[in-house]
């Protein structure tokens, strides 16, 4: 019973708590905001009254407090609470209040009632004690709680660290009245220098006290920066502060001087104290540079039609915005726009040094195949300007069809108004109706009697390059020019647009569905380009869908870990893919003479470089198998292996001079090839097999960056990506040759910079690794042949 009892009394103590949870939870909060900053030592900045008024007004607050919420506060009976558990429990019964019952009047029916005690007392043996959930979200939605108990364990925990808890909780009611504050005996003054937001700098005190009235200080200060001086103390209110020696500030009314001045220039702060103190402070303005601009790369045409340039940005602070603005060229001074503007895009990360990529297909501009002055702008956070500029020739495309280039020039004569509207529409009718074959074309009759249309309706010629007039005009150009691949071309624009805008707003699921559309057009468009074997990119297809592949993965993966930076330059460099794509050069009779040509040599290096890699095998084990693992005596090397390799180096050179006489440049690394090849057979010679396979091993190396070299040059790779590639090869290039200057001479270490052949076959080269692990473990090797076996499976 007693147990049951206290069960009840806790049900009660809780429900109380639930019922009255607001207030305790304000109190409670109180407590801990008082006891945080008593912990901080807040009462050590108090003295004598101030002390004492502060703690009699934070006492009257809160007997105040206790006053207001009393009539709020609730208090729920052991009857309410007896109650609120039968609830709980039954609905129709109430067993803990009907055990206390007691018969009325002497007429009661006994039996009866002892049966209705015993009910009673079985309905108690099934009652469960409930407990009331009490949950702070109700009062306390936000979490304030967490904040005030983070601060107050901070309290504690720097309170042990500096020795001070027990002191400054003690300080509460520790009141010395006799105490004079020390303020009012303390000259003070606090001076601050706060730079302009946008430099990034945290304010820098300025330390009054260190400075003597003898010598002025000097302080560098930024440009705009705001001088924050405060005083205090009785001293304070007798001095006076001199700014420029035109501004003066001192006390009225004995109250402390608080200013607040922006430096724009250089001057003088002196400050002059009751006791005659004078102490005088020099600020130093330090101008904010403009921007430095140049450029990285200069300004170069990319596939006929598009420009591209790097260009280098930096400020002291920081840039802001950037702009590539285009002058109005000569012959279109009538028109209302007196540049053209393109946006940069900047860094919020790095804004103080920012290199920009510029790449733009401007072939369909009005101004396009003219002079203008480029002017490359970026701006910093006070609007000053740092600019470079060059003179260029805005790149127009070049048309093959007679009829195509007629009707761009009609265009560009409107724009310069060497024609009327009149003479235009019979010159373009002229051009379309004289071919029958337009006649079936239902995209360029469609193009044509837009700009019929157009011609109709105009008054007069347009004077802006945004009228939709030239774009028309230049649509059906292309039309001509292009035929079907037109509409290939404007569906792959439409869909790297979307591709763009999806990597813009970093939604993977629609840049992994546009980056599939993207693959799509672009195989569209190859398999078009395919036929016309006057294409540069006709025999180059794999080269293009392997790059493809590898810009669209990184792109995929800089998405989900890359930074904005890196995830621009391979939009930029996907961009420049597909303008190569949309823009494949046209190969004159000369040049596919010198493709083909091209084509043959690339086939022969093919088949010598296979010959080398089982000339390297069958050397790799001559040297692997011999018998008591020591060098032979000069000239017993196998005269088979180092006639092989003589002749090998023989065909490599005449093979060097076709190169040279097809007028196509010899890579450097078939050079480098020939070397090596000399060094082998002069090992073989010597009866060195393994000092000839790593030459070998080298030769062959060369070769295939040789083969590779050739196939890349003069293609699309010089207009994707390869300005980073080319950094790469180059760097590589550097490395290699430095590690191996000489090579005709060198031979005499193992491993090295070489790459193992990937066309030997796997199995015979597993076969040779087994053979020299199990030669290594045998007993009764010498340790000179078990080291020889180890440089082997070294360089192996």
């Amino acid at each position: 019973m007693l147990y049951n009892f206290l069960k009840i009394r806790t049900i009660q103590l809780l429900l109380n708590l639930n019922k009255n949870l607001k207030y305790i939870f304000i109190s409670f909060l109180s407590l801990l905001f008082l006891f945080t900053f008593s912990t901080f030592g807040f009462w050590n900045l108090l003295s004598g009254y101030y002390h004492l008024t502060t703690l009699i007004a934070l006492l009257a607050f809160m007997i105040f407090i206790l006053i207001f919420y009393k009539k709020k506060l609730s208090f729920i009976s052991i009857k309410s609470t007896i109650v609120w558990l039968e609830s709980k429990n039954y609905t129709n019964i109430n067993p803990l209040s009907a055990i206390k019952d007691i018969p009325a009047g002497d007429k009661t029916n006994l039996l009866m009632w002892d049966a209705h005690i015993k009910q009673t007392r079985a309905s108690l043996k099934d009652l469960v004690y409930y407990f009331p959930k009490i949950t702070l979200e109700a009062v306390d939605p936000l979490k304030v709680r967490f904040i005030f108990i983070l601060f107050f364990i901070l309290s504690i925990f720097w309170g042990l660290n500096n020795n001070v808890l027990k002191q400054n909780l003690v300080k509460i009611y520790v009141i010395n009245l006799n105490k004079v504050d020390k303020l009012k005996e303390k000259y003070n003054v606090l001076a601050r220098l706060k730079p302009p937001a946008y430099t990034m700098l945290p304010q820098r005190k300025i330390e009054i006290k260190n400075f003597n009235n003898e010598e002025t200080r000097k302080i560098n200060v930024p440009f705009s920066s705001e001088l924050l001086l405060q005083t205090f103390g009785e001293s304070s209110k007798k001095m006076k502060i001199t700014i420029d020696k035109k501004n003066e500030y001192y006390s009225k009314d004995n109250d402390n001087l608080n200013i607040n001045y922006k430096l724009m220039y250089s001057q003088n702060l002196k400050i002059e104290t009751k006791d005659n103190t004078e102490i005088n402070i020099y600020l130093n303005i330090i101008e904010d540079e403009k921007p430095e601009v140049k450029f990285l790369s200069n300004p170069e045409v990319v596939n006929g039609v598009s420009l591209k340039f790097l260009t280098e940005a930096k400020d002291d602070y920081g840039i802001v915005k950037g702009y590539v603005t285009f002058t109005k060229p000569f012959g279109f001074e009538h028109f209302i726009e007196k540049q053209l503007r393109y946006d940069l895009p900047v860094s919020k990360d790095n804004k103080n040094l920012f290199k920009s990529m510029f790449f733009k297909n401007m072939s369909s501009h009005i101004w396009a195949g003219n002079n203008s002055n480029i002017n490359i702008n970026f701006y910093d956070d006070l609007d000053q300007k740092g600019t470079i500029y060059k003179n260029i020739f805005i790149p127009e495309k070049k048309f093959t069809s007679l009829k195509a280039k007629l009707i761009y020039e009609v265009r560009t004569d409107l724009a310069k108004r060497k024609i009327s509207l009149y003479e235009a529409k019979k010159i373009i009718d002229n051009i379309i109706l004289e071919e029958k074959d337009f006649e079936f074309d239902e995209l360029i009759k469609e193009k044509y009697f837009t700009v019929i249309s157009k011609l109709n309706e105009l008054k007069k010629i347009p004077i802006s390059y945004k009228s939709s007039f030239y774009k028309d005009l230049w649509e059906l150009a292309i039309a001509v020019e292009e035929g079907e691949v037109f509409s290939v071309k404007k569906n792959l624009e439409q869909i790297e647009q979307n591709l763009f805008d999806s990597i813009n707003q970093r939604d993977t699921e629609k840049v992994s569905t546009n980056v599939d559309k993207f693959k799509e057009s672009i195989q569209s468009l190859l398999d078009i380009n395919k036929q016309d074997r006057r294409n540069s990119f006709s025999n180059n297809e794999n080269n293009i869908k392997e790059q493809l592949k590898k810009a669209t993965k990184d792109l995929e993966d800089l998405l989900k870990t890359g930074t904005k930076e890196n995830l621009d330059e391979k939009v930029q460099e996907l961009r420049q893919l597909a303008d190569s794509i949309k823009n494949p050069k046209k190969l004159d009779k000369n040049q596919l003479f010198k493709e083909q040509k091209k084509r043959e040599f690339i086939n022969k290096l093919s088949e010598l470089l296979n010959e080398q890699e089982l000339i390297m095998e069958e050397t790799f084990n001559e040297a692997a198998n011999r018998g008591k693992f020591k060098q032979s005596s000069e000239g017993s090397g196998g005269r088979t292996s180092k006639e092989r390799q003589e002749n090998l180096r023989n065909t490599l050179g005449n093979i060097m001079r076709d190169i040279g006489e097809s007028e196509n440049e010899i890579p450097q690394e078939l050079g480098r090839a020939d070397r090596a090849m000399r060094q082998a057979t002069r090992e073989l010679e010597g009866g060195r097999p393994d000092q000839a396979s790593n030459a070998q091993g080298r030769a062959t190396e060369m070769l295939r960056r040789g083969m590779e070299r050739m196939r890349y040059n003069n293609n699309f790779a010089q207009n994707s990506s390869s300005q980073k590639e080319n950094n790469i090869e180059n760097q590589y290039e550097k490395n290699f040759s430095d590690s191996n200057n000489n090579l005709e001479y060198q031979g005499t270490s193992l491993g090295g910079t070489i790459e193992i052949p990937k066309k030997v076959k796997i199995q015979k080269a597993q076969k040779i690794a087994k053979e020299l692990y199990t030669r290594y473990n045998q007993k009764g090797r010498s340790i000179k042949e078990k080291e020889y076996i180890k440089n082997l499976l070294d360089w192996y």
